[in-house]
């Protein structure tokens, strides 16, 4: 749930699939850190909405809040960076201005972890 939401984020709100990272540049978005907290359990047929926000920008780096709630209850929060990266080398990589511009909208505000 936590790479799909990632995966959708790129591609809605980034412009940018993992797909057309990859295929199109040579880059990825491997994790690099994921911190999750579980509030309360989820059963089988449950209806989840994930909600992601930018918690901060790196140079080739970025940290995501994701919340998962199940109506008013809220299931976990997590915390993960994720890593621009070249694939073929196997290095880091700053991120284009357009990705780091497209993510900056989604910036949230600091709050206690």
């Amino acid at each position: 749930m936590i790479s799909a939401v990632q995966e959708r984020f790129f591609a809605d709100a980034v412009g940018m699939g993992w797909d057309q990272m990859i295929s199109g540049s040579g880059m990825a978005t491997p994790m690099g850190q994921i911190d999750c907290r579980f509030h309360a359990p989820s059963r089988l047929g449950d209806w989840l909405d994930l909600s992601l926000g930018v918690k901060r920008i790196g140079r080739s780096s970025a940290s995501f809040a994701i919340t998962c709630t199940s109506g008013d209850e809220r299931r976990f929060t997590c915390q993960a960076t994720v890593i621009h990266a070249d694939v073929a080398q196997g290095t880091s990589a700053a991120w284009p201005a357009e990705m780091r511009d497209a993510m900056t909208l989604y910036l949230i505000a600091k709050t206690p972890d």
